[in-house]
């Protein structure tokens, strides 16, 4: 689910708009959009269904059946990606309408709304975390809280955070600050083919 990444990475500077920029690495095959908290629902659209057989996420979901956890990824993604994107989330991706004509309007879009995802990238730039209480709460953990109960919530953020925390002090140098790789996935249909 979370990755430290310590190598450099384009960040979106800081008085640009608000909409999606693209593309951020012209030379590749696929152009990579880059966005914000604007992108939480095509990012959720994204993630949800790839999700739905992850050990981890199962892991903190398993107080629900598998019918249930699959209808409730979409809520349980929406909250964590607004926490991510009221904490700064950078969020990249690649869109399937990008290929087919030339990354133009969709065809049944209407202008602001994206074409589905091929791939994304939730990254927290150094500096910056999701389990910030002033933003957990608008973001709606207590709805998750009551969905949940106590025993995942405990894994979500004490067990699982607890051993990346330990995991990033023994594997980085003193005074680095990684951006963390939140969540990164590609749509079944396109896996395996380099994107």
């Amino acid at each position: 689910m979370a990755t430290a990444v310590a190598t450099p990475l384009p960040v979106p500077i800081n008085d640009a708009p608000s909409a999606t920029i693209t593309p951020v690495i012209a030379d590749s095959k696929l152009p990579v959009s880059v966005g914000g908290k604007e992108l939480i629902v095509p990012a959720v659209n994204l993630l949800a269904p790839i999700f739905q057989t992850d050990p981890l996420i199962t892991y903190f979901l398993n107080g629900l059946t598998r019918e249930e956890r699959n209808a409730y990824l979409p809520k349980y993604f929406t909250v964590l990606l607004t926490a991510a994107g009221l904490n700064k989330g950078i969020f990249y991706h690649t869109d399937e309408d990008a290929v087919s004509n030339g990354g133009g309007a969709a065809n049944g879009t209407t202008p602001g709304q994206t074409p589905p995802w091929r791939s994304g990238v939730v990254l927290m730039p150094p500096g910056t975390a999701i389990d910030n209480p002033l933003t957990m709460l608008p973001a709606g953990l207590p709805g998750v809280m009551i969905k949940l109960g106590l025993r995942s919530i405990k894994k979500m953020i004490i067990d699982f955070e607890g051993s990346v925390k330990s995991a990033r002090k023994a594997g980085l140098r003193k005074g680095e600050d990684p951006y963390y790789v939140f969540f990164v996935g590609t749509a079944a249909a396109h896996q395996g083919r380099g994107i």
